[in-house]
């Protein structure tokens, strides 16, 4: 089986980037920023001067980081030459100034990302800073966090409110609001863009359009979902709880149950998660290369097959026809996926979970070990046996 990831090259995964390409455009040479009116001017005002006192902390904090360090050095110079008690007091001192400098640093982030929400064109440092950690918001590997859509969503509104129209947080507020599925935010976000001279690319006009309808789509025939079986996946950083699509993928859905019921998740690696994208796993080699040892027929043409949307659950392949055990969890609404690949299912408790896990990519020289199902248990089930009702045999494969 060809490796899904290597096939990027050939853009038959293209959806592991999201459409979400959203090209600023210069504004025209000469051209200046709209008026401000009253209230807004005052309410930038307001935000300046509240930026000032982060700006002060921040310094502040950033200070006290710069001593303790100094303090480390002198004390591990004069942890070498004591003995005994003296040396595990000094070693002991040491560990707490590292505990000190862990919190002092995130109070650090926190306060470059306030201050630059309430005023990008403050303090120059700061605000490189705090876009760093806003982009980090958003899944960006820039500071190790994790997926938050809603946070930076919360950010750059109020942002807004006292008066910002800095590009960069406008582009971030419209993609935060688009991964919340707040199409309502988006289309704000999209005419504040417009008026500042850095309208949104064609391509993401079009996908917010197909997202907004799958999406109203999907609620509506969530209403008449019956009885779905349900499965909790168990990770090492906690439960993801999805319920299947049995009615329009009944082929994925009673290989996901078998193969669940069999263990054959246990254990299985996230073998490469995009933060903020998309998450895959299933494979039982681990790289994206194996599978249950045989293909399914694929359902990503059915009548009333689902949509791409925040948690969906795909099956993934490297060419059609060829479905097996590996599948993904999407953090976004991606339309430009439907009829691409079958959806069986969509998280229904622990997205906070799924938007936990960091970037990993099986083919890198990875530094720490990928995070892992633990066991997937169904909990609940209709009233008639589970099993696969059609394999497609296939040769060389491992399980």
């Amino acid at each position: 089986m060809c490796h899904p990831i290597r096939l990027l090259s050939s853009k038959k995964l293209a959806w592991m980037i999201l459409p979400l390409i959203m090209v600023v455009m210069a504004p025209a040479q000469g051209q200046e920023d709209p008026p401000l009116l009253a209230n807004e001017l005052a309410r930038r005002a307001i935000g300046a001067e509240q930026t000032e006192d982060l700006v002060a902390e921040y310094v502040q904090r950033k200070r006290d980081i710069h001593n303790a360090r100094n303090e480390i050095t002198k004390k591990l110079l004069a942890a070498s030459p004591a003995q005994g008690q003296n040396q595990r007091q000094i070693l002991q001192e040491i560990e707490e100034l590292r505990a000190k400098i862990a919190v002092w640093e995130k109070d650090l982030g926190d306060l470059a990302l306030r201050a630059f929400c309430q005023n990008p064109e403050g303090n120059p440092e700061v605000a490189r800073e705090g876009f760093r950690r806003l982009r980090g918001l958003m899944g960006e590997d820039v500071v190790g966090g994790q997926f938050n859509p809603s946070e930076a969503l919360t950010l750059a509104d109020r942002a807004v409110e006292f008066g910002s129209r800095n590009k960069n947080l406008l582009t971030i507020g419209c993609m935060a609001a688009y991964a919340c599925c707040n199409f309502d935010a988006c289309d704000r976000y999209l005419q504040l863009l417009s008026e500042t001279g850095a309208p949104l690319s064609d391509a993401f006009i079009s996908n917010l359009a197909a997202a907004r309808q799958a999406w109203a789509t999907e609620n509506a025939r969530r209403e008449q979902d019956v009885n779905l079986p349900i499965a909790q996946i168990e990770t090492n950083l906690g439960i993801i709880e999805v319920e299947l699509y049995e009615d329009q993928a009944p082929h994925a859905v009673n290989q996901f149950i078998t193969l669940a019921e069999e263990g054959f998740y246990n254990n299985r690696p996230f073998y490469f998660v995009k933060c903020g994208q998309v998450a895959l796993t299933g494979c039982p080699i681990g790289d994206g290369q194996g599978n249950a040892g045989y293909y399914i027929p694929d359902e990503r043409l059915a009548d009333g097959a689902r949509h791409h949307v925040v948690g969906s659950l795909s099956l993934i392949h490297d060419e059609p026809g060829r479905d097996s055990s590996q599948f993904a969890i999407s953090y976004q609404c991606t339309p430009d996926r439907d009829g691409k690949y079958t959806v069986f299912g969509r998280v229904i408790n622990g997205l906070n979970v799924l938007f936990s896990l960091p970037h990993y990519n099986s083919l890198t020289r990875a530094t720490r070990q990928p995070d892992r199902i633990i066991s997937v248990r169904i909990t609940r089930k209709r009233a008639h046996p589970y099993q696969v009702l059609e394999k497609i045999e296939i040769k060389n494969t491992s399980r």
